[in-house]
């Protein structure tokens, strides 16, 4: 069964892998959750700025997660039927674009700092 907009145009090519990929999202958001509450219970003692980062994380992809849904429902339910409105980026769908430019970085930038610490600990003689 196909979506037809109401003026007879198939919306599942321009919108179906947008919501497929949010469903994906929120998939991947519950295991976020899990992760998250099995993290503050099994490392009660691990220093605040992990925890720190550990919540601001977790924050921001609690953020992306409601803006996705927002932007999908932007433009399959609040303007549904309106087909000037498929050509149109709002100013909310940017909003994940930055959460996912600042995560990445500040994931990959925590995981750069425990190689090196990991790294400086080995003790590699010379052959």
């Amino acid at each position: 069964m196909s979506a037809i907009g109401a003026a007879g145009m198939n919306l599942g090519f321009f919108y179906g892998a947008t919501l497929a990929g949010v469903f994906g999202s929120l998939v991947l958001y519950g295991v976020s959750i899990l992760q998250t509450f099995m993290y503050y219970l099994s490392y009660p003692d691990d220093s605040a700025p992990k925890k720190l980062l550990v919540a601001i994380v977790f924050l921001l992809v609690t953020v992306h997660s409601v803006v996705a849904c927002a932007c999908v429902w932007n433009y399959l339910v609040q303007y549904f039927g309106d087909i000037a409105n498929i050509t149109v980026i709002h100013p909310v769908l940017l909003v994940p674009v930055v959460i996912t430019n600042i995560v990445g970085p500040l994931v990959q930038s925590y995981f750069v700092w425990r190689i090196r610490c990991c790294a400086s600990s080995i003790h590699v003689e010379n052959v």
